[in-house]
């Protein structure tokens, strides 16, 4: 065997001890060749030296036990690498008993026989006044009974130790604790998040995630000022995932802690007399990006295995990472076009004294793509991501690659397109002429013509049945004979309201008219004397009145509102804005429209009374619709400014102060796509329901339209949908909720004071209203037009 001893200087000897079998025993102070040794097990030794200026040199390697084999040779190398100099103090924690820091500087108070100097370097581990282990250069000593106060700077590995090799290796356990009040410190079994994502969406995020981790920290410097380091993390974890948008939206979540940062422990590894005190620390994260045009949820989870790691030396970064993972997975659930992401990450950091130090960092995560005109429409895909940073102030390394490794597995995906929406035509007997509303029975209501008969009907559509049943009777006697021409609404009371015309009733000419369906009778009330013209339309509100508007001799808004026992009470609309729109019904019996006034659109509330609040919108938005429920759930259509100059339809709750929120925008219909809307309604849950013929950009497969439903929460649903052939194109395209500051034309299918227009009105009409219709993938299409 041949013994070389290294990194000692020339008169300095080493101190090195060979045992062998049979008791055979040999100390070295330098190299030297050991002949004729018996076969057997050998073992080295070294014991630390000094040299005449008091520097302590530790042997880093050539030590430990082996094996000889007859006629083998073998050369041992003990390297005395490792240097601890005379100004190096090392002290108990115990004899610390108090450190104070201001300024930038350390007072240590320091009990027993350890003296100190200006130059010198005190270290001590872990300890009550020191629980991360204390690194600091001496600046100042003064005597004080029992000991000495120190003043001091900290310092660095380097100036403690100028030449040195450190390793650090340690396993934390799932089960591991820091300390009893914090007995999982490896896991996070049950976390959640509920994020607001722009003005109304939420985003719920929860999960589940354990850890079992092993680290390994090694780092080499030498006096010639190179150093080498290398930490490596391996991970055995199982996490879950859970993401929830309520409400389309587009924003970037943060990388956001949860719960805060658990410590594992306080380590010490001596290197000579000196303590290296290692600290590590354990967190979780949170981060993800969203942008969908409706509500999307999705789950994943992942059982993995992964290594991470980084190498430095000689300035060249080396990655070390490997990964074996399976992963689980639930359907998700998407309602639109666009893209989830989120994960998780585990990072563990080690700190040494306290100072922040090399990081390591494993996401699991899940990754939603969905676009309703791709195939498949959606791809549910589980990742996993590790990055490190080896940061060693103390050894000016400070080197780092986030991407060790991204891994990407498709967990599942759509069977096919985006699944249209079935179409239901519902024939009727006549041509349409207004409606359909929904009526107290829950059957949807309209007014028809029947051109065989040469008189209007009334039908009623039962929407679980798609049964029709067709009212003829046309009253005479003190009524006349009526003709309906609509628009309709009912009033608590289960009558039914049109605008129609009398022929020799008392009164005649334009009338209001309340039907009564169970018992086919008739009441007929002369117009108001304020209105120039036939109530253009009716509106049920929440207390069961039916509210009437009209064009006033003024030119302005009149309306009013009926009871059901024909009491009319008229009110004129403000002069803030003389125009209004159609009355929608808001909560305790108010009503809302939007209004029109010297050249802007506002929100107005009708109360009871006739007491009216106008609201205008600060906003860049202009309104088009106004749809309400009678809950108190009012929501704006508007054309809004998103800066690209083509008028993006918009959706804005209103509140009862008259502020907006933006719900988020119509997908698929906007100035520059060129797409058209038919006037949205409410149902009774608060729901928006938007019939969407879509532009040139869509967001469904050409040739389609589509239903879009808005939550009160801002959730968009698209429900894509294909028209029979002969039938597409028929939708009219909308008018301005507002009309013009001059009197307008009698609508289609309207009376005037000078007799009743024929009712022809021709297109589809849509039961918005009534729209949970369009539920679970069915949309039922009323039709009009000349064949019924």
């Amino acid at each position: 065997m041949t013994l070389r001893i290294t990194d000692l200087p020339a008169k300095v000897a080493g101190a090195v001890r060979v045992s062998g079998p049979h008791g055979y025993r040999r100390t070295l102070r330098g190299g030297a060749v050991l002949g004729k040794l018996l076969p057997g097990r050998y073992t080295v030794a070294a014991s630390a030296v000094r040299d005449p200026r008091g520097t302590l040199y530790l042997a880093t390697s050539g030590t430990g036990t082996f094996t000889l084999a007859a006629g083998s040779r073998t050369t041992r190398t003990v390297d005395y690498y490792t240097r601890v100099p005379s100004t190096t103090r090392a002290v108990p924690a115990a004899a610390i008993t108090k450190v104070a820091a201001a300024n930038g500087r350390l007072t240590v108070t320091v009990h027993g026989g350890t003296r100190f100097a200006v130059g010198q370097v005190l270290a001590a581990g872990v300890g009550p006044r020191t629980p991360n282990g204390l690194l600091a250069k001496v600046v100042g000593v003064h005597a004080v009974t029992g000991g000495e106060v120190v003043t001091a700077v900290p310092a660095t590995l380097r100036q403690a130790l100028p030449q040195a090799k450190l390793t650090f290796s340690r396993a934390y356990p799932a089960q591991a604790a820091a300390s009893a009040a914090a007995p999982a410190a490896m896991a996070v079994p049950g976390w959640s998040k509920n994020l607001k994502c722009g003005a109304s969406a939420q985003v719920a995020l929860r999960g589940s995630l354990s850890s079992s981790l092993s680290s390994t920290l090694r780092a080499d410097w030498s006096l010639s000022g190179g150093a080498t380091a290398a930490v490596s993390v391996s991970a055995r974890e199982a996490s879950s995932l859970t993401a929830a948008l309520s409400g389309a939206a587009t924003c970037t979540l943060t990388t956001t802690q949860l719960g805060s940062t658990r410590t594992l422990g306080e380590f010490t590894v001596f290197i000579g007399p000196v303590p290296v005190v290692v600290v590590p620390r354990l967190s979780f994260f949170v981060r993800g990006s969203v942008k969908t045009t409706g509500s999307v949820t999705a789950s994943a989870g992942q059982d993995f295995t992964a290594t991470a790691g980084l190498s430095y030396a000689h300035g060249t970064l080396t990655p070390n990472a490997t990964a074996v993972a399976s992963s689980t997975h639930q359907p998700p659930t998407v309602t639109g076009t666009g893209r989830l992401t989120v994960a998780v990450s585990t990072r563990l950091r080690l700190d040494l004294f306290g100072v922040a130090g090399p990081t390591v960092t494993i996401d699991p995560g899940l990754d939603l793509a969905a676009d309703v005109t791709a195939n498949p429409w959606w791809t549910l895909t589980g990742t996993l991501d590790a990055g490190a940073s080896l940061r060693i102030p103390a050894l000016g390394i400070n080197a780092s690659d986030p991407r060790l490794f991204s891994r990407r597995v498709e967990l599942a995906h759509a069977a096919g397109p985006f699944p249209a929406t079935a179409v239901t035509d519902v024939p009727v007997g006549g041509n349409g002429t207004d409606g359909p509303v929904l009526g107290p029975d829950g059957r949807a209501w309209l007014v028809a013509w029947d051109a065989a008969r040469q008189h209007t009907l009334f039908e009623a559509v039962d929407p679980a049945t798609r049964a029709v049943q067709t009212y003829h009777q046309t009253a005479s006697g003190t009524v006349g004979t009526l003709s309906y021409d609509g628009p309709l609404a009912f009033d608590g009371g289960g009558g039914l309201w049109l605008v129609g015309y009398s022929q020799g009733g008392n009164p005649s000419g334009p009338v209001l008219i309340r039907y009564t369906p169970t018992g086919a009778l008739f009441s007929t009330y002369a117009l108001p004397a304020a209105c120039l013209t036939a109530p253009t339309r009716l509106a049920g509100s929440s207390d069961g009145y039916v509210w009437a508007s009209c064009v006033g001799y003024a030119g302005d808004t009149v309306v009013t509102r009926v009871s059901g026992g024909g009491t009319f009470t008229t009110f004129h609309a403000p002069s803030g804005a003389p125009t209004l729109g159609p009355l929608v019904p808001g909560a305790n019996g108010a009503m809302w429209a939007l209004g029109r006034g010297n050249a802007h659109t506002s929100v107005v509330e009708i109360g009871t009374g006739g007491q009216a609040a106008v609201f205008n919108d600060g906003s860049n938005a202009s309104g088009l619709f106004l749809s309400g429920n009678g809950t108190g759930e009012i929501v704006e259509t508007a054309q809004c400014d998103d800066g690209t100059g083509t008028g993006q339809l918009c959706f804005q709750q209103v509140g009862a102060d008259g502020a907006r929120t933006p719900l988020g925008g119509l997908p698929g219909a906007d100035g520059a796509t060129g797409g058209r809307m038919v006037a949205p309604a409410m149902d009774r849950s608060g729901n928006l329901e938007v019939l969407v013929e879509p532009g040139a950009s869509s967001v469904v497969q050409p040739g389609q339209y589509y239903f879009y439903e808005l939550t009160p929460l801002g959730a968009g649903t698209v429900h894509p949908f294909s028209m029979p052939t002969a039938d597409q194109g028929r939708f009219s395209p909308p008018s301005p909720t507002v009309p013009p500051s001059s009197p307008p034309m009698a609508p289609c299918g309207s009376s005037s004071r000078s007799g009743p227009s024929p009712a022809t009105c021709c297109g589809w009409r849509w039961a918005g209203d009534v729209g949970r219709w369009l539920r679970h993938g069915r949309v039922r299409v009323v039709g009009g037009g000349e064949a019924g």
